[in-house]
């Protein structure tokens, strides 16, 4: 424990890196091997109706992800804050009532999704040629939920879901085979934004020691090396995919037109890439310090009153095409949101820093 409290007060940018940032990006680099897995083997099939099955059962595990954030990063928030201000015994009741709640809320995720699944998937957009494969892929994967829950996932997930959903039911209009290249699309910027995420994530602990112990200025210095790395990251590695972007979607599945239209839908997928680091950080900086409702509000405008009018209106002006960029717009709205509330919430830091030297 004293090492950690170390590592947390003094440790190097670059030591932190290594022995927070890697096990979380670890972590997130197996949930988009396990997420592309699926699309390969099944997109080996060449059945466009089989992925754009698979694009529409995903809002159910991100939902799942969203659930797992009520305990996982929530209780991580907790325990660090509460590490940083030296009061142990909320660190024991938080870590016990975090693990035992998961499981409870993952056994009961299951059971009620497996009594509904055919409902369910009416729901999220199955028609007539994906129904059956949904069905089917939801109920072999549905059963393992109650271990997918301790993953650290970010607070926005939940409402994401809901987005998605509504964003695959307007491009299964187009045909499955557009629903099927914005889903391999969305496969291969995932790689882009779980390496960020899991970076962000797996700093938040010491941004939210920092900020229990009140030392806001070693907080700021972390959180613009946060914005720096996950930047270039999220730079070179768009850029990465950008230059080999066909020969991915034709790997994952060989079909003309999904190839044709992944292409396009790629681009506006990877143009998120750059930003979506300083979007995150600010994210991870709002619920790490406590600030739930600067949180909640960024998320809510994100995956709500930005996503769904700029869906409307771009897919009205250009069709599959608008829905498949207005990710990319919407970002551009939330980032700019989000540094206003992350300033804002440093300004109220500032006074509580003079505050506090005054005092002593």
């Amino acid at each position: 424990m004293k090492g950690n409290q170390e590592m947390l007060e003094q440790g190097s940018f670059r030591s932190l890196l290594v022995r927070l940032s890697v096990p979380s990006v670890v972590i997130m680099l197996v949930m988009v091997v396990y997420n592309m897995a699926d699309t390969y083997f099944i997109g080996q099939t060449g059945d466009p109706d089989r992925i754009a099955a698979l694009s529409l059962c995903a809002p159910i595990f991100t939902v799942l992800s969203g659930l797992s954030t009520l305990l996982g990063s929530g209780g991580c928030i907790v325990i660090s804050i509460a590490l940083g201000s030296k009061n142990r015994n909320d660190i024991r009741k938080c870590t016990s009532f975090c693990f035992l709640g998961s499981l409870v809320i993952g056994f009961l995720f299951t059971g009620v999704m497996l009594a509904a699944i055919r409902p369910i998937c009416y729901a999220l957009g199955a028609d007539s040629t994906t129904y059956t494969f949904a069905v089917q892929y939801l109920r072999v994967i549905l059963p393992a939920a109650p271990i997918t829950l301790g993953l650290p996932l970010a607070c926005s997930t939940l409402l994401m879901s809901i987005s998605t959903i509504i964003s695959n039911r307007r491009m299964i209009r187009y045909g499955s085979t557009a629903l099927a290249a914005q889903g391999v699309a969305g496969k291969i910027s995932m790689l882009t934004t779980m390496i960020i995420m899991g970076l962000c994530m797996g700093l938040q602990p010491v941004i939210s020691y920092t900020y229990g112990n009140k030392n806001f200025q070693r907080m700021r210095a972390i959180l613009k090396q946060i914005i720096l790395t996950t930047v270039i990251i999220g730079t070179v590695l768009s850029l990465a995919c950008f230059a080999a972007r066909r020969a991915i979607i034709a790997a994952f599945i060989d079909n003309a037109d999904v190839i044709r239209n992944g292409q396009i839908m790629i681009i506006a997928s990877l143009l998120t890439g750059p930003f979506y680091g300083i979007y995150q950080t600010c994210q991870v900086y709002l619920q790490s310090t406590g600030q739930a409702a600067y949180a909640t509000l960024t998320s809510v405008l994100d995956k709500g009153v930005y996503f769904l009018p700029i869906l409307f209106i771009l897919e009205h002006f250009f069709g599959m095409y608008g829905i498949a960029f207005t990710a990319a717009v919407t970002l551009m709205f939330s980032t700019a949101t989000a540094l206003f509330l992350s300033r804002k919430a440093q300004r109220r830091q500032g006074i509580m820093a003079i505050k506090a030297e005054n005092l002593t």
